[in-house]
Parts: structure tokens; C-alpha cells; sequence
């Protein structure tokens, strides 16, 4: 995942006409952090990758162990 999209910031800081897509697929990390992704170059996407296409569920367990945020 992006986290803070800083392999992407890196990416980018090395030629000016470098694009990159930073994906996060944790809602609440992609919300605290890699959307504040700190260059115009670097495009914050709420999204997994995969090898294939489709949708899954996502399960963050909370603190405990025993719940989920999903």
C-alpha cells in the first residue's frame, strides 16, 4: 500500500514529468495518510491491485483482534 505515498513522492521528485498512482486500499489509512500526498505529480487512488480484476471485502481487524472496520 501508499501509506504516505512516499515511494511515489520519490518517483516523481526525480523528473518533473513523472506521473504516479499511489495505491492504498486500507480506507482509513489511504483517509490519514496518502491522501495528503504532498505533489500535484502524485495521484492518491483508495484502491488495491491485484492480478486480475474484481471486487473484494476488505477486513481491518480493530485492536483487538476481534472486531472489523470494514
Amino acid at each position: 500500500g501508499a501509506h504516505g505515498a512516499e515511494a511515489s513522492m520519490r518517483f516523481v521528485e526525480e523528473d518533473p514529468d513523472r506521473i504516479a498512482l499511489a495505491f492504498e486500499a486500507n480506507p482509513f489509512t489511504f483517509k490519514k495518510r496518502t491522501i495528503h500526498a504532498a505533489s500535484p505529480q502524485v495521484i492518491p487512488m483508495n484502491q488495491g491491485v491485484g492480478a486480475e480484476p474484481a471486487t473484494l471485502l476488505l477486513r481491518i481487524p480493530d485492536k483487538h483482534g476481534t472486531g472489523s472496520k470494514t
